[in-house]
């Protein structure tokens, strides 16, 4: 009897083992399952924050890279400007020296200035990396006996799923930093793209710019017309110092001031008023040589017509000349401002030549005059009767 009664309640007591069991297992997997939901809650966050950080570091990376790359800019163009400038006072040098040397002028001391260069900066920051990590939470065991196997089945079943679930997020998160940082790269070779095309103003541009300071010069073959070329380019290069500070206004903003041309504008006003001094001179000297000769007796030989524009005149006397004679105030070519045009002059003792030839071309559809003064003299001390005198006109 008692034998038979124990199956029964045997069986009983298995039952209510069971279900009493299942609560604890399925509490077990509740909790498991929001810890790991609050851990890849985490991880999310993190990523975010760090996606966020990546997107700040890139704006900086590349409002640097820009910045860079227009300090760049305006030195080459900073550059440029200023071996224009080098260049005319190179010019404004040589113009003092031919003027001194043809009305026979003191040489006046001068005081040479170098103007400053700055360099451009080259550093690239390198780009910051962080590393992403990512914790596991260790497996929870039970001891519940018989029960054991069936709730480690259904934890591994439970682990397997999760760590499917880790595989693919961290795929797709794989995924989403490989296209982060292949934007990164993108948007990194875009800025140095950029950098490398910065310029202030386009090639083109500067090509005409030089030719038009290059114009300048070769429609000016008189001393006047030279020194007027030269405030010319300095006017032309006084607009592309403005158009440099406005564009450096623009780029650089309230950081205008980390880049300075103020030494430009000055290097131009002290060229400019060299060429006053200059114009000072040359109206004197002009003056006082052109009242002398426009008082003297003088010949009219016959006008020339269509004389090419590089032409030298070779005046032919009848006696060797003293070295006196042959001088740049004897020989003069006039423009028809009467304003002095620098020409060179050579003798030839064996034909008893002088030649008179344009230090540049003279320019088209132009009339000039060329005089001969009355002063020259022989080595046996004879001189013309008369000063000689005589108009061509440039075909």
């Amino acid at each position: 009897m008692l034998k038979k009664s124990i199956k029964p309640i045997f069986a009983v007591m298995t039952t209510a083992a069971l279900l009493g069991a299942t609560p604890s297992v399925s509490m077990a997997k509740e909790k498991e399952e929001k810890v790991h939901e609050q851990h890849h809650q985490f991880d999310h966050d993190d990523r975010e924050d760090v996606k966020e950080e990546r997107k700040e570091k890139r704006k900086e990376k590349s409002y640097d890279r820009k910045h860079r790359a227009w300090e760049k800019a305006a030195d080459r163009r900073f550059d440029t400007i200023e071996r224009r400038l080098d260049r005319i006072e190179s010019e404004n040098e040589e113009i003092k020296d031919r003027m001194e040397e043809y009305f026979h002028l003191d040489e006046d001391d001068q005081e040479d200035e170098e103007g400053e260069t700055s360099e451009p900066l080259d550093t690239i920051d390198d780009e910051e990396e962080v590393d992403q990590e990512i914790e596991s939470e260790n497996e929870e065991e039970t001891d519940d006996g018989e029960y054991e196997d069936s709730y480690e089945d259904t934890e591994k079943d439970s682990s397997t799923e999760d760590e499917e679930e880790d595989v693919e997020r961290e795929d797709e998160e794989d995924s989403e930093d490989s296209e982060d940082e292949k934007e990164e790269d993108s948007s990194d070779e875009s800025d140095e793209e950029m950098e490398d095309e910065e310029d202030v103003v386009a090639g083109e541009v500067e090509v005409q710019e030089e030719e038009e300071l290059e114009r300048f010069d070769r429609e000016a073959d008189s001393f006047s017309g030279k020194l007027n070329a030269q405030l010319n380019k300095l006017n032309a290069l006084e607009k592309q110092t403005d158009h440099l500070s406005h564009w450096a206004g623009k780029k650089f903003g309230t950081d205008k001031d980390d880049f300075d041309n103020e030494s430009l504008q000055e290097e131009i006003e002290e060229l400019r008023n060299e060429v006053y001094e200059l114009q000072s001179l040359l109206k004197k000297s002009q003056e006082s040589v052109t009242e002398e000769k426009a008082n003297t007796e003088k010949e009219d030989y016959q006008e020339k017509q269509d004389v090419e524009a590089n032409k030298t005149w070779d005046v032919t006397f009848n006696s060797d000349l003293s070295e006196e004679a042959v001088d740049s105030l004897n020989f003069i070519v006039f423009d028809e401002e009467m304003s002095f045009v620098p020409v060179s002059i050579s003798y030839d003792a064996e034909t008893n030549v002088v030649s008179v030839a344009p230090e540049k071309e003279y320019n088209s559809g132009e009339t000039y005059t060329l005089f001969i003064s009355k002063e020259i003299e022989s080595n046996g001390g004879l001189q013309l009767e008369r000063a000689v005198q005589m108009k061509f006109t440039i075909e």
